[in-house]
């Protein structure tokens, strides 16, 4: 198999070292979906404890009202 000459090409000629401003673009991207990879994992656990609360209130606010005689 022969290989086509934009093959060979490329291989003679390798891509340039990035600078430093390609450098600092790729950094700050990693280190933002670190952050935000870090954030979700978060965001679960707060979910759940904020779902237990509102569950408990609502559960506060029926009882309540329930125990009250109405009003009729």
């Amino acid at each position: 198999m022969k290989s086509s000459p934009a093959a060979s090409r490329s291989v003679d000629k390798p891509l340039p070292a990035a600078g430093p401003r390609a450098r600092g673009i790729i950094f700050k991207q990693l280190m933002l979906g670190i952050f935000q990879g870090l954030f979700q994992l978060l965001q679960l656990p707060l979910f759940l404890f904020r779902r237990e609360s509102i569950r408990d209130q609502m559960r506060d606010l029926i009882q309540s009202s329930s125990d009250r005689p109405s009003q009729n």
